[in-house]
């Protein structure tokens, strides 16, 4: 069923093509494999988790590297609820329920109404951010958004962020074709200073800071 709906959907949007071809690549090479080696956290090190979903991502983290801080965003209320009583008695993990972005304000969450009563989520500026919380270094962030990465990636780079970032892991969502170009620009921006040391478009990808 999943590969008829999947050509149906590329004949429908050959705009699509990358991500369809990158995702059989994905299956055929164990890809997800690369994902999850993260024992060059160093001691002591901070770590930046934005989608935390049930944390699962933050416990491999902590698995390999226990000595370690998460900051683990997740604007989702229900979700956010859930992670501060998963890391209630665990001060290595912060959990904040909103999302950063290039300004303040509020995004829909049409997954979290009720009633036809639109559920938002609160987003605070990257520059706000990192103006109240001191964090010179951050050793490994994970970006899964669903899309909002496209908004997030510029603000951090107009910020000056990205140099104090040491290792990045990012899923671009692909919903509109103009998220192709998009996707590029951010690239080209992040080339001055981090390389590609992996890549499947619209999958996932990493990017590691240049010496």
């Amino acid at each position: 069923m999943d590969v008829l709906k999947n050509w149906r959907d590329r004949r429908e949007h050959p705009w699509k093509d990358a991500y369809y071809d990158a995702l059989r690549l994905w299956r055929g090479e164990r890809g997800h494999t690369l994902l999850y080696d993260y024992m060059d956290v160093p001691e002591g090190g901070t770590v930046f988790d934005f989608g935390g979903g049930k944390g699962e991502w933050a416990d491999i983290v902590l698995d390999q590297q226990p000595d370690c801080t998460i900051h683990l965003f997740e604007p989702h209320p229900r979700k956010a609820a859930d992670l501060r009583d998963k890391y209630r008695a665990d001060d290595r993990v912060k959990v904040y329920d909103y999302t950063l972005g290039s300004a303040e304000g509020k995004l829909p969450l049409p997954e979290a109404s009720v009633s036809g009563v639109e559920a938002t989520v609160d987003v605070v500026a990257v520059k706000r951010y990192f103006d109240t919380f001191d964090i010179p270094q951050i050793d490994l962030v994970k970006f899964d958004i669903g899309g909002a990465e496209y908004d997030l990636l510029p603000a951090l780079m107009r910020a000056r962020i990205m140099p104090r970032i040491r290792r990045m892991q990012i899923k671009f969502h692909l919903k509109g074709e103009s998220q192709i170009g998009d996707r590029e620009d951010i690239r080209a921006t992040l080339q001055h200073s981090h390389h590609c040391a992996w890549c499947y478009p619209f999958i996932w990808e990493e990017w590691r800071l240049r010496d």
